[in-house]
């Protein structure tokens, strides 16, 4: 399950991406469980479902629903936003960690720190230690900075092979 692994890293945003950076720090848990094949599959075939939706957080589904959609299944993710803390349940849940009627939208942050009591996870399966991951504000900006100039030159020189093309026609 190498591609699970190669996926995951890609996957993951880097320390300039903006929700990330609009906070000095955030906790990370080790997702503690068995993985075999049946895991291994499932979440890949979730993390497939998701990869490049955008990030969402809708005030009317945390407030009004309440409950989780029909069962697993990803149909219909696709073109779905999530928060943070919804992406982690939904996981959990296509993945059979997670048993709850609960929308997953209703899922906060909170919910998985380890004074959290909304998250029971089945089995075996726990969440590690919290990790604090400490974000160098001035490493930031200046990683921001070096993305959006590589970013224009890209555009630079889209443009300039766009207007080179009729030329080679």
């Amino acid at each position: 399950m190498e591609q699970v692994q190669a996926l995951h890293e890609r996957s993951l945003p880097t320390v300039t991406h903006p929700v990330l950076t609009s906070f000095e720090s955030v906790f990370v848990r080790h997702l503690e469980c068995e993985r075999d094949e049946a895991f291994l599959t499932t979440m890949e075939a979730f993390i497939k479902s998701v990869v490049g939706n955008s990030y969402n957080i809708s005030m009317r589904q945390v407030l009004f629903r309440k409950k989780s959609f029909d069962g697993k299944g990803t149909s219909g993710i696709e073109e779905r936003g999530f928060f943070c803390s919804e992406l982690i349940a939904k996981a959990f849940k296509e993945c059979g960690l997670l048993v709850s009627e609960q929308a997953s939208c209703q899922f906060m942050p909170s919910d998985f720190s380890k004074e959290g009591d909304k998250l029971k996870l089945r089995g075996e399966a726990r969440l590690g230690d919290e990790l604090m991951i400490m974000f160098d504000e001035d490493d930031i900006k200046a990683k921001r900075a070096q993305l959006k100039r590589e970013e224009a030159e890209l555009h630079k020189k889209e443009a300039e092979e766009r207007f080179r093309q009729p030329e080679q026609q």
